[in-house]
């Protein structure tokens, strides 16, 4: 592994569709780490630890996951080698977003992950950024992704990376779906217990348009 690699996973909440039946806000969260390697480990114990007491967790997630497991996700959150999670929101009501809007909003998503990817990387004297997506987005939604990031990342001195997976096969994915559910489940029905079980450093939340307009 490249030395003072930084690995960012994201995963989002809430649904593309515009429409009136359609989520009311869309939610993008994003993890970084330099040791990716260990938060596979100790989540992964943690998944052995359940499936020995007889609880089937195939993988981890969270708008699934029964409430004996999400206590225990949540609970070991605070000891994943972490160094920082953000979440970028929006009102799909937003007067902001420009139709069509399904573009308009990755774009901008794009665009935000793009500038707090550098200003992580800079942060933990990073020498490259890995960014993991999750492979469920649309092709269109994908290029409206690496749109926004190719032409930053050419700007900036570095390495970038960026890759689509399923992140539900991967752990370091599942935190980034555990604080987006968490931010999203707060945002859409006011249930506030699961975004007081994140760990302070991981509870950052903006709503994407006015992060953009700060920064």
């Amino acid at each position: 592994m490249p030395n003072k690699t930084l690995f960012i996973y994201l995963d989002e909440s809430g649904n593309l569709d515009f429409a009136s039946s359609g989520t009311k806000h869309l939610v993008m969260s994003a993890v970084s780490t330099q040791d990716p390697a260990t938060i596979l480990k100790l989540i992964g114990n943690l998944k052995y630890e359940l499936l020995a007491a007889g609880i089937n967790v195939p993988n981890f997630h969270a708008s699934e996951d029964v409430q004996i497991v999400r206590n225990r996700f949540f609970a070991i959150l605070g000891d994943l080698p972490v160094y920082s999670g953000q979440t970028f929101w929006l009102s799909k009501d937003d007067d902001r977003l420009s139709e069509p809007f399904e573009s308009s909003a990755y774009g901008s998503f794009g665009l935000a992950i793009a500038n707090w990817a550098q200003i992580q990387k800079v942060e933990s004297g990073s020498e490259r950024v890995v960014l993991v997506f999750d492979r469920v987005l649309r092709v269109r939604e994908q290029s409206a992704f690496l749109s926004r990031l190719k032409g930053i990342f050419s700007q900036r001195e570095g390495f970038y990376y960026v890759f689509f997976h399923n992140v539900h096969k991967d752990f370091n994915g599942q935190v980034a779906d555990y604080i987006a559910w968490a931010q999203y489940v707060k945002l859409e029905r006011g249930e506030q217990r699961p975004f007081q079980e994140l760990p302070v450093h991981l509870c950052q939340s903006d709503n994407l348009f006015d992060w953009l307009e700060s920064h």
